[in-house]
């Protein structure tokens, strides 16, 4: 399993790493910094989760351009958004099921609620529910 991060935050993406690790087996993880780099790789390869900040372009609407040519490039992936935690909870979310987007985490995320975000993927089973 290919899993992306958009994220510039060097620290979160280590810590959602070792979390994804934890919980599953068998999986490539790539971390981008750029969404121009993040969708040229969407081109070439068959991506099956992406984690995105939020504030990856400044706003919303750069996230949902950004939202939009990923789905035209893939659109059977998950894609999670990735939310500081100053931000409120309420308009994170609802922008996710606008976007229709498989779920959303704080860059707090625990184990048990990244776990129970993996379970709400859409296109690409990843956990089964317990």
């Amino acid at each position: 399993m290919l899993i992306a991060v958009l994220d510039h935050d060097r620290q979160f993406t280590k810590r959602l790493n070792k979390l994804l690790k934890s919980l599953m087996t068998d999986i490539d993880y790539v971390v981008f910094y750029s969404p121009s780099d993040c969708l040229d790789f969407a081109k070439k390869h068959n991506l099956s989760l992406i984690f995105i900040n939020q504030s990856i372009g400044g706003s919303f609407a750069d996230l949902q351009i950004l939202h939009y040519k990923l789905r035209k490039i893939c659109p059977h992936v998950d894609i999670f958004i990735v939310y500081d935690e100053n931000e409120q909870d309420n308009t994170v979310a609802l922008w996710t099921i606008k976007s229709r987007c498989s779920d959303y985490i704080s860059k707090s995320v625990q184990k048990k609620r990244l776990y129970n975000a993996l379970q709400n993927t859409w296109f690409n089973p990843i956990l089964k529910s317990s």
